[in-house]
């Protein structure tokens, strides 16, 4: 059953998700052919549950008929407590960017003081929690008022209600399908390059560490370990 509710509100708290990661996300679950991570939905009374973690995992999974694990159920009090858990799990992701970090640390700030705490107080506590400043957190605040808004589009915030998602985007998306097994290929690659990169650097320092020739070695040596890195940095973005 993938038939859950969005809650607009809920899912205007989930920062943007860059297209690249949107593109890797499909990717990876199409190679797997499942869905390894479980949505984590809030049940209703007599209605369909709501989902409060992996909206983009459900596109996913509705776009390609993946199969999934059981999902986590989480009893909440209030819609409140709901908002709050989304923005700490969000916060506890390591992919997060800088500007997403500032807007989730932002909406943390707002929840307090809908709940009537000061905002100079409510400020203090998230910045003890994310161990930032406040100097920070108000910087975030500024930021979040001059960020677009992320939100549900029309068609998605109509299909809500059913509890089927949609997107304006979804027709290009489907034009132009994430290729696993091209991905797959680079990947294989960058393995050949990363560990072709640590043989060279090994010999030299086995095979050529003299003092004649050890500026030499050590400039190649560096050479190859940028290399290494720059191979590195791309094998991150594919796994």
């Amino acid at each position: 059953m993938t038939d859950y509710i969005i809650d607009p509100e809920f899912q205007e708290l989930l920062p943007p998700q860059d297209p690249r990661e949107r593109s890797q996300l499909e990717a990876n679950m199409v190679s797997c052919g499942e869905c390894t991570v479980p949505l984590t939905i809030w049940p209703q009374k007599g209605g369909k549950a709501i989902l409060v973690d992996g909206m983009n995992r459900l596109e996913v999974i509705q776009e390609h008929d993946l199969r999934m694990p059981k999902p986590i159920k989480i009893n909440f009090e209030t819609r409140e407590e709901v908002k709050e858990w989304i923005v700490n799990n969000q916060l506890g992701r390591r992919n997060l960017n800088e500007m997403g970090k500032a807007l989730l640390r932002s909406a943390l700030v707002e929840l307090k003081v809908g709940r009537g705490k000061l905002v100079s107080k409510a400020v203090e506590e998230v910045a003890e929690a994310e161990g930032v400043s406040v100097s920070t957190v108000n910087k975030d605040r500024k930021a979040a008022k001059d960020a677009p808004k992320s939100g549900p589009t029309p068609s998605s915030k109509k299909s809500a209600s059913n509890g089927k998602v949609t997107s304006e985007k979804k027709a290009a998306k489907k034009a132009k399908k994430a290729d696993p097994i091209s991905s797959a290929v680079k990947l294989q690659k960058l393995d050949e390059e990363i560990h072709k990169a640590i043989g060279n650097m090994l010999r030299m320092i086995d095979s050529r560490y003299q003092i004649v020739e050890g500026k030499k070695c050590w400039r190649e040596c560096l050479d190859h370990t940028r290399k290494l890195s720059a191979s590195y940095e791309e094998w991150k973005k594919l796994t």
